[in-house]
């Protein structure tokens, strides 16, 4: 299994945000080279958190597959 890399970026608010209150919103890019998953969030440990708990939803049972 290779290793994640985080990127985490400040990014443009929408309308949606500002009525939402964010004064700042981030967006992180959780990659191991082959697969992505993105979070956005207020700050930037929300938006790693978000980006993570994506990755494990979307790839968790792609990982613990054993090879065939």
């Amino acid at each position: 299994m290779r290793e994640l890399d985080l990127r985490t970026s400040r990014i443009r608010r929408g309308w949606l945000d500002r009525l939402k209150g964010y004064d700042r919103l981030y967006e992180t890019k959780v990659t191991d080279g082959e697969r992505a998953a993105y979070g956005k969030g207020p700050t930037r440990e929300a938006s790693e958190q978000a980006a993570l708990r994506n990755w494990n939803a979307k790839f968790h049972d792609l990982d613990t597959r054993e090879p065939e």
